[in-house]
């Protein structure tokens, strides 16, 4: 450990990445392991993109790519299989512009589609449950006490 700071900065660098610079521009990331520990055979990309991105007050610039936001491709296809082909093949539509969006980096589309398509699942298959409860109901319930002849009225 000849002339290395032992000061260190940490950065936060969004829900998925935390990085911690030190005084003299190596970093540690999440995993726990100083940066005094690190021997110089191990220097990964990220580690020389954080030497040549850190200015000289040790503060680095976050390199965090966003995550990808849910685009509910999975949930969109059962829906439209199982349950409800009209309102899950527009789900499916609208999950598939979804991924589109997020790969022309236009997140916040992307997002905003993906929770149209969730929301297009969620109400395709409550409508399909309460349209199912209603049948079980009249033919077991209502079309039992329905009169239909003549003869049937005179026998009650």
């Amino acid at each position: 450990m000849t002339g290395r700071s032992m000061r260190s900065h940490s950065i936060p660098a969004g829900p998925s990445c935390h990085v911690v610079i030190t005084d003299d521009g190596t970093s540690s990331t999440s995993t726990g392991e100083p940066p005094f520990l690190k021997s110089a055979d191990a220097d990964t990309g990220h580690e020389r993109l954080l030497r040549h991105t850190a200015t000289g007050t040790a503060n680095a610039i976050q390199h965090c790519r966003p995550s990808r936001p849910p685009h509910y491709l999975i949930l969109a296809i059962l829906v439209t299989i199982l349950i409800n082909p009209a309102f899950g093949s527009v789900a499916v539509l609208c999950s598939l512009w979804s991924r589109q969006c997020h790969k022309h980096n236009a997140i916040n589309d992307a997002k905003r589609w993906g929770n149209i398509s969730k929301w297009m699942s969620i109400v395709g298959s409550a409508i399909s449950l309460v349209v199912a409860a209603f049948l079980v109901v009249y033919y077991v319930y209502i079309d039992k006490n329905i009169v239909d002849t003549q003869e049937e009225l005179q026998n009650n």
